[in-house]
């Protein structure tokens, strides 16, 4: 559950993350998605046209609505999962340390990223699991 601390930081997140490319009709994957869904909201919000909420969680499965589609994913096989060049932002909050494999996600990243798009994956705090 985000409390209202995190759904600041989220908020500040998603407002960094506009200064670099706006979200107005992007197709944004967001790697680690949380349960309550607000992170994709808050990301259709600002602008995307379709959030893809991705979690590794074998229950993260099915529809929210609109322009939000959740799906089970394994960031390292990202690339199996999406078309070259079909994704305008990819979007995740502390997610790279919980990565085992990131040479795999950055290459995948690398090949489903439109012209233009952007990788954006702000840390801290680190979590040395």
């Amino acid at each position: 559950m985000m409390n209202e601390k995190r759904r600041e930081n989220m908020a500040r997140r998603i407002a960094a993350l506009s200064h670099y490319r706006s979200l107005a009709g992007a197709t944004v994957l967001e790697i680690g998605a949380e349960l309550d869904g607000i992170s994709a909201q808050m990301l259709v919000d600002a602008g995307a046209r379709r959030v893809i909420s991705t979690n590794l969680d074998e229950e993260w499965r099915g529809n929210v609505g609109g322009n939000i589609e959740r799906r089970h994913l394994d960031a390292r096989k990202v690339s199996d999962a999406f078309e070259p060049e079909s994704i305008d932002v990819i979007f995740g909050v502390s997610v790279l340390e919980q990565i085992d494999g990131l040479d795999a996600f950055f290459a995948g990243a690398r090949r489903v990223l439109s012209k233009g798009g952007l990788f954006y994956a702000p840390g801290g705090p680190i979590w040395s699991s």
